[in-house]
C-alpha cells in the first residue's frame, strides 16, 4: 500500500483529476467535490475552454485554490499530435469519448481555415483548448 505522499504526487502529476482524486487533495467528501468540479468547469466554459464532464484540470484546480501558480509550464514532451490512445489516457475516458475530442476539436480548426489529421489532434491545440 502507498503513502499518502506518494499518493498525492501521482495524483498531481496527472493532467485531469477526477472527483475520487479531487476529494483526496482538497479533503472533503466525494459529492462535494463533484460541485467544486462543476462550478470550476462552468468558469472554464465562461472563459471558452473545453471541458470534461465530472474532471478538471490539475493545473486550473490547484492555481483556483492557490496551491500552484497558474504559469504554463511546459512539458519535455516532443509529440506534436496526439491520436486516440494519448487522449484517452490522458483524460482516463473511453475510446468513444477520445474520439469525439479530436473530432471536436479538429471540426474547430478546420472552421478556422487549418488543415487536419484524421485521429490525430495537435498536441498545443489540446492543451490550449483544455487548459493543460
Amino acid at each position: 500500500m502507498k503513502d499518502n505522499t506518494a499518493v498525492n504526487k501521482e495524483i498531481l502529476n496527472k493532467q485531469y483529476l477526477n472527483a475520487k482524486e479531487v476529494s483526496k487533495i482538497l479533503k472533503v467528501s466525494v459529492p462535494q467535490s463533484y460541485k467544486i468540479i462543476k462550478a470550476l468547469n462552468t468558469e472554464l466554459s465562461d472563459k471558452g475552454y473545453l471541458t470534461m464532464r465530472g474532471c478538471i484540470s490539475t493545473r486550473f484546480l490547484l492555481s483556483r485554490y492557490g496551491l500552484q501558480s497558474t504559469q504554463n509550464n511546459e512539458d519535455d514532451s516532443s509529440a506534436l499530435f496526439y491520436d486516440v490512445a494519448d487522449v484517452k489516457s490522458l483524460f482516463s475516458t473511453s475510446q468513444s469519448n477520445a474520439y469525439r475530442s479530436i473530432n471536436f476539436l479538429n471540426n474547430e480548426l478546420e472552421s478556422k481555415g487549418y488543415l487536419t489529421v484524421r485521429g490525430k489532434v495537435p498536441a498545443r491545440y489540446l492543451k490550449e483548448r483544455f487548459y493543460i
